[in-house]
């Protein structure tokens, strides 16, 4: 009996043989995964748990809205400083010597094989998981950055004062929808906010009123305990909240009935449940444990 084989004359290879080396590259792949997450593994105990995978899930979200791109584990040059250098990431944003130590051991294993940017995938899936016990699928193949500019956080991150129409727009250049956008803020179900990111709304929010009328007086209150005005201006220090207050340690839907409880950290947190368009999105989040 004749093997079947691939169109191409002589040279062809037989089918069979195709479908062999398929499934090795498919092996290959799921060991080069495993050997990802095992080598994150491996490095994350230098945190706490916590810590590290909240470091991970943020700087995954943040590589998200810049261009998936990784750029920011590059480092400044003379006459550039980098993207991490920038106020909205440093110091906040962190774990880049994770994922470069991760790098340096793939690279010694398999070269020119998995991106940087894949790697800050496929570790914020597992931190989702352990955190959340959220699992998804990731695909993989994404490519490197190499310009890194430290006004790019300004031109692609929305600010924490923007309201709900800006912040809608801000998504949309980036293809996000109002459904995904309000998903993606879930993410502040875990994690902290310094205080003078927020304190404006505790002290001095307006003309009329020094304190934002729409937040809850109680959560007000043990914020200011939390934040007194000297340290939320910057002098002796910045102190840091959770983000959510019910579950501060868990990726859960908890963020969205601190919203519903009037318990939002952020004017754009808050704003979510103010504006008309996307109200509903936070409502359903609310009820749905596992939405």
């Amino acid at each position: 009996m004749r093997s079947q084989t691939k169109q191409g004359g002589e040279g062809s290879v037989p089918l069979y043989m195709e479908l062999f080396k398929l499934r090795q590259l498919k092996a290959s792949l799921l060991c080069l995964l495993q050997l990802v997450f095992c080598i994150v593994l491996l490095l994350f105990p230098t945190f706490s748990f916590y810590v590290q995978n909240v470091t991970i899930l943020y700087l995954h979200l943040y590589v998200i809205f810049a261009g998936c791109d990784a750029s920011v584990l590059l480092d400044s040059t003379p006459g550039n400083p980098a993207e991490k250098e920038n106020i909205a990431n440093n110091p906040s944003l962190r774990g880049f010597e994770v994922i470069d130590e991760a790098k340096a051991e793939l690279e010694a294993q398999c070269p020119q094989t998995v991106s940087c940017a894949d790697i800050i995938a496929f570790a914020a899936r597992d931190s989702a998981y352990k955190v959340g016990d959220i699992n998804y699928k990731v695909p993989s193949g994404r490519r490197n950055g190499w310009v890194s500019h430290e006004d790019e956080p300004t031109q692609n991150l929305p600010p924490p004062f923007f309201d709900a129409k800006q912040l809608e727009e801000n998504f949309a250049r980036k293809g996000f929808s109002l459904d995904e956008m309000v998903t993606l803020f879930g993410a502040h179900s875990i994690g902290v906010s310094h205080c003078s990111s927020f304190s404006k709304y505790l002290y001095t929010f307006n003309a009329t009123h020094p304190q934002d009328p729409s937040m809850d007086p109680k959560f007000a209150r043990d914020l200011k305990a939390k934040c007194p005005p000297q340290l939320s201006s910057g002098n002796g220090g910045d102190p840091t909240v959770p983000l959510d207050v019910l579950t501060p340690n868990k990726l859960d839907n908890k963020y969205y009935k601190d919203l519903m409880n009037h318990h939002g950290l952020l004017t754009s947190d808050q704003t979510l449940l103010s504006s008309p368009a996307t109200v509903g999105i936070v409502r359903y989040h609310a009820r749905n444990d596992a939405a």
